[in-house]
């Protein structure tokens, strides 16, 4: 309107069809991030325990590879990242399963060991059988080793109490170990028979049982070692045997059709970038199965 009341026809310009984005270079630089920064599908696609930035951070590498240009392709390129996170799970969930089953292993064999070690470790068992018998068992080396540092302990303080000594070796060496001839249990029974024929003194028979006991604990600990290892590999062995379990077969299903999706989207991409380019379409590939 004028100055003196008349109204004016003012230049309205042409409304655009579409935004269409910016058209500009600078323009362009300022929003070519902007998928990396609203994530169109991140907030769908992340679990509650899932980075944020490790999602970004594959978006903007497969951005930076796949270069796209226009709304349509920013929404593919970022269908393609969701399929790639999506693999990605993939791939934890069966290392996960993996170390699942590995896990159940390792409880059902230490439930084994310890079952054993609790029905022969009994007042009433060890009188004929020692825990020795279980000598591929780590859990009944260890309560042997156990038992003797006890001993070695008792005699150190109370001195050399022959009831309590073979208490604890018929625990450990069992009836027949006792009656054994040789190994710890008859070297102490000879250093007693000196000691008592006067052949040894008191404090020299001591000494010697418990240099005998203190070797025979780092034998068994030797064992126990060697016995772990053993344990270890067996374990090793049993875990790659199993590490392609059930549930890997429909995690390999559910891969396979996440890749023909990738496929199918990447051609998506690559069609439109072409006709973009004024580049004619690839022609499609014909197989003949008929051979």
């Amino acid at each position: 309107m004028s100055r003196n009341g008349h109204v004016t026809k003012t230049a309205i310009a042409p409304r655009s069809r579409a935004g269409g984005g910016p058209r500009t270079e600078a323009g362009k630089r300022r929003t070519r991030r902007n998928a990396i920064t609203h994530g169109i599908f991140a907030n769908t696609v992340l679990e509650s325990h899932e980075s944020l930035q490790d999602y970004r951070r594959l978006h903007e590498s497969l951005r930076e590879d796949l270069e796209p240009d226009g709304a349509v392709e920013e929404v593919l390129v970022e269908q393609i990242v969701m399929l790639y996170w999506r693999l990605r799970r993939v791939l934890e969930a069966e290392k996960g399963e993996i170390v699942r089953r590995a896990d159940l292993l390792v409880d059902d064999r230490w439930s084994k060991w310890e079952q054993e070690l609790r029905e022969n470790d009994g007042a009433f068992y060890w009188s004929l059988h020692g825990l020795l018998d279980f000598s591929q068992n780590p859990w009944a080396l260890s309560r042997c080793i156990s038992l003797l540092q006890r001993l070695r302990g008792s005699i150190d303080n109370e001195g050399l109490v022959p009831k309590k000594v073979f208490q604890i070796l018929e625990r450990v060496y069992g009836q027949h170990g006792v009656d054994h001839p040789e190994g710890l249990v008859y070297d102490i029974l000879i250093y007693l028979h000196d000691m008592q024929d006067g052949s040894l003194s008191a404090e020299a028979c001591k000494e010697a049982i418990v240099k005998a006991i203190e070797a025979e604990i780092k034998r068994l600990e030797e064992r126990h070692q060697a016995v772990e290892a053993a344990e270890e590999s067996r374990t090793n062995c049993e875990i790659q045997a199993s590490s392609v379990p059930e549930a890997t077969e429909r995690l390999v299903r559910y891969e396979t059709a996440l890749y023909r999706q990738v496929d199918k989207t990447l051609l998506q991409l690559e069609r439109l970038q072409r006709r973009r380019r004024g580049e004619k379409d690839l022609p499609p590939i014909k197989v003949d199965f008929d051979i």
